[in-house]
């Protein structure tokens, strides 16, 4: 079984996850280096991590990353996979 750990940090530390939630955090020009962050995590440390993006105004951030695919979306949220 394993085991769940709520993290409440800045997005600059958000390396070393197995999932993300935001609610639309940041306008893109915050989200692009914020992503780039993670993709610099996941080359570093290759992994399956998923990122719930609720009221996803800015997704398209997401959409041109090559880390990461959509993995289920609705009206209301997108979550990413990577690959």
């Amino acid at each position: 079984m394993r085991s769940i750990r709520l993290v409440s940090t800045s997005s600059i530390d958000w390396t070393g996850f197995d999932a993300i939630y935001m609610f639309n955090p940041f306008d893109e020009q915050v989200l692009n280096p914020v992503v780039a962050n993670i993709e610099k995590s996941l080359k570093g440390e290759p992994r399956k991590i998923y990122v719930l993006y609720l009221k996803a105004l800015h997704r398209s951030v997401f959409d041109k990353s090559q880390y990461f695919k959509v993995f289920k979306q609705t009206e209301r949220y997108v979550i990413f996979e990577s690959r």
